[in-house]
């Protein structure tokens, strides 16, 4: 904003001042201090010497204001004209009452001799005391203002007056100080002053602000901004922990934190506070995805990447000893980018760390020089020193992208890779219609060299979800069951929650099992431990027509078997978050030998830098089994829908968003006669 618009503004907040209450009363009771956080928008009681101070030191708090910690709509900033420029800003003469403690919100300041706040007789002009930042971190320069407490008080009574300094003349990276909200007979408390409690702070001071128009009541969202990648999903003290890629302070990507939450059962979650902030020299750009693992020495460990100075990526490690809170070790990086072979020094990234008998092993992504991306292990005795195993994994498939997210898990005796390669095209109709995709393959890796050799060919790979909204998964085996989630989302798209404060989720559990060489998906078990209000359908044929099911709402699940003998070339299936004028539909087109997710009139639109030739459509092609019946199994959470085909042969996951009161659902078939044989629907009540 201009200086002018500023100016607008306080014109405007001062006509409404003016014309509010009783201007005599005011006037009687003056401040103590005047302008004590700059709301005038400009000097109003302050007197400015040498050239760091002007009117154009008072700094509008735009959107960034909430997380840096700024109260109300200005604060001052001594290096706005200027890092070089020095000066003095002193306050109006006021008596010093009260508990003689003075609140002040400090930010900035390198070198603490030369920007401060200090307090002087106003007789004599001697200094009484002195407080300054003592937060600000060198490694990761922050804007942020702490609360500090200025100690005055064995001078009450005394007439004063504060004086705001800034004595650095250096250029580029010199000091400055930022200073908003001073409080006379200040009785809160200091701030802590690191970034992770920032994020902690914040999270507890705005997560009632967050709308939940369109919030899940059974997926794991961000309690407040914006989610990516699930990272480190692990079993660790009796608890399931899930990490995810996390910027708490708005619903867009950032500098990433690492988010954290605790479940039970996968299924009801428990927020467990920012895990980890970038707020080291070596991650000040962002703490990428990674893994954790519950290891030897009966600690949580995380493995993650660290974005440091011009985009360099290495990875590190950070330790709990009480599962919550981490440690960043003294040493890190323990991979480093001399280790990185031959990926590209900013694409190396997104450790899955995991354990075979007593050795460490991680497994990271990398982009070539060249076209395409690769998949490297590394080994560890400690977790401390690593060395690389080989490249497990290399292809030009992904053109100008990578394969990003590893994870590995072993079922049956077979090796199985998932990863996010990005920028994979086809073109077949329901292959590869995102920007970025999950496969998975299946062979052996052999632990001397590092290389996984693929049963059915070097390059063969298959699609693990069908639908729109599925990346960077995290897999683990527990408890008899091949565990994985992924970010229910996509890249590149609009994202309409942002607008009430929190974008992303993950998507249901899911159980893998491997027939035939075919990944099959199935709802993780202890959902059905939040069924109620079953519903049951039997032998409803329709032709040429749809009809509204007896039941409606949009936190449910139902199992549908379709008969399809007679459908010829039409299409059968469900209409879901039904209102009068939308509905998302998921049907069989017979025509095809595809099942259909179509989301084109689903509520709020969609936009996709996705090049499918239909947006905000998807296919996946399956056949009706031996009998002729399709089965199709859903999940409905607010703003979701999750389809598991066929009995998890294929899934389809997709967001919507549909109107407050679309929560209809029928069933349809269209040019041929289908027959719901049979369906069971239950509503989903997690407290």
């Amino acid at each position: 904003m201009n200086k002018f618009k500023k100016f607008t503004f306080l014109a405007l907040l001062s006509t409404i001042v003016s014309s509010c209450g009783n201007t005599s009363a005011l006037s009687e009771e003056k401040p103590k201090l005047s302008n004590p956080g700059f709301e005038t928008g400009d000097l109003t009681g302050w007197n400015a010497e040498g050239a760091a101070f002007s009117d154009v030191s008072v700094q509008i708090a735009d959107s960034s204001g909430k997380k840096h910690r700024v109260d109300g709509h200005f604060y001052l900033d001594s290096g706005a004209l200027g890092r070089s420029k020095t000066g003095n800003l002193q306050s109006e003469t006021f008596t010093l009452e009260g508990n003689g403690l003075i609140g002040i919100l400090l930010g900035g300041v390198r070198d603490l001799n030369l920007c401060y706040v200090s307090l002087h007789n106003a007789v004599t002009n001697e200094e009484l005391a002195r407080i300054t930042n003592q937060h600000f971190n060198t490694d990761v320069p922050v804007r942020t203002l702490y609360r500090h407490t200025l100690n005055a008080s064995s001078h009450t009574g005394k007439e004063v007056y504060l004086n705001i300094v800034d004595n650095d003349n250096s250029d580029n990276e010199g000091s400055y100080i930022l200073v908003d909200d001073i409080v006379l007979n200040f009785k809160g408390s200091n701030d802590i002053g690191t970034l992770i409690q920032d994020a902690r702070d914040y999270t507890a001071k705005y997560k009632n602000d967050v709308k939940d128009t369109y919030r899940h009541k059974y997926h794991l969202m961000p309690t407040v901004g914006w989610m990516n990648d699930p990272n480190g999903l692990v079993f660790h003290d009796g608890l399931y922990h899930l990490f995810y890629q996390h910027y708490p302070y708005a619903g867009h990507w950032d500098s990433m934190h690492w988010g954290h939450a605790v479940s039970e059962d996968l299924i009801k979650w428990n927020d467990a506070e920012v895990a980890l902030a970038p707020d080291t020299y070596a991650d000040k750009l962002g703490v990428f995805s990674g893994g954790a693992i519950s290891a030897k020495d009966g600690n949580l460990h995380l493995m993650y990447t660290s974005v440091g100075e011009g985009g360099v990526q290495q990875q590190g490690i950070a330790t709990s000893f009480d599962g919550y809170n981490f440690s960043k070790r003294n040493d890190n990086p323990v991979i480093g980018s001399g280790q990185r072979a031959g990926s590209r020094i900013t694409d190396f990234r997104d450790p899955y760390v995991y354990m075979i008998g007593n050795t460490y092993y991680a497994l990271i992504g990398g982009k070539l020089e060249g076209p395409g991306g690769q998949l490297i292990l590394y080994k560890s005795n400690d977790l401390r020193a690593w060395t690389t195993v080989g490249v497990t994994y290399a292809s030009a498939l992904t053109g100008p992208g990578m394969f990003e997210c590893p994870n590995i898990i072993n079922i049956d005796g077979r090796d199985v890779i998932l990863s996010s390669p990005q920028a994979i095209r086809h073109t077949a109709q329901d292959t590869y219609q995102n920007i970025h995709s999950v496969t998975y393959q299946i062979g052996e890796i052999d632990y001397t060299t590092g290389k996984f050799t693929n049963d059915y060919g070097q390059d063969y790979m298959k699609e693990l979800d069908k639908g729109f909204d599925f990346y960077a998964t995290q897999a683990i085996t527990h408890n008899n069951q091949n565990i994985m989630v992924a970010w229910m989302n996509m890249w590149s798209r609009n994202y309409p929650s942002a607008v009430d404060g929190w974008v992303g989720a993950v998507t249901l559990p899911r159980d893998l099992t491997l027939v035939d060489g075919h990944l099959y998906q199935a709802p993780l078990k202890a959902i059905t431990n939040y069924y109620t209000n079953k519903v049951m359908i039997e032998e409803k044929t329709l032709l040429n027509s749809s009809e509204s099911l007896p039941f409606n709402g949009k936190v449910l699940t139902f199992k549908a078997n379709i008969d399809v003998n007679e459908l010829g070339n039409g299409k059968t299936g469900f209409e879901v978050f039904k209102g009068t004028n939308e509905a998302t539909r998921i049907y069989y087109d017979a025509s095809l030998g595809m099942v259909v997710f179509d989301r084109r009139n689903s509520g709020l639109r969609l936009s996709s830098a996705d090049d499918d030739g239909e947006l905000n459509v998807r296919y996946a092609q399956v056949s009706p089994d031996e009998n002729g019946i399709i089965t199709l199994e859903l999940f409905l959470d607010v703003s979701s829908v999750e389809v598991f085909i066929n009995d998890g042969f294929y899934t389809m996951s997709g967001v919507v968003y549909p109107s407050i009161e679309s929560d209809g659902v029928a069933f349809f078939s269209e040019e041929g006669k289908a027959t719901l044989k049979s369906l069971i629907k239950h509503d989903i009540e997690v407290q």
